[in-house]
């Protein structure tokens, strides 16, 4: 039986920050879901390192969820996160200068 391992989000201004405990024999795979459940699980990190910054950019109130596998280096399944989710802020308004 897989046992359940912690992953927190937080947000900030580089993107979405993740951190998560593992050993050092273990492999972290970190997975991702965009477009709430009609979107696909990718594989966004193989053997993560913690925490990982994930600054790709959505749109605005676009759904993000993420979970980490751990595994042993021989690849047998040793723990599974809970699922966390954030929805993409608006971006930043860029004003233009007027000379």
């Amino acid at each position: 039986m897989t046992s359940q391992t912690q992953l927190e989000l937080s947000l900030g201004p580089a993107g979405r920050h993740l951190a998560f405990n593992r050993d050092l024999a273990d492999r972290a795979h970190l997975f991702r879901r965009v477009g709430g459940k009609a979107g696909t699980w990718t594989r966004l990190a193989a053997n993560a390192r913690s925490p990982y910054l994930d600054a790709e950019g959505f749109a605005t109130d676009t759904p993000v969820e993420y979970y980490v596998q751990l595994t042993t280096r021989f690849g047998d399944e040793e723990a599974r996160s809970r699922i966390v989710a954030t929805v993409a802020p608006p971006s930043a308004q860029h004003k233009t200068p007027v000379f």
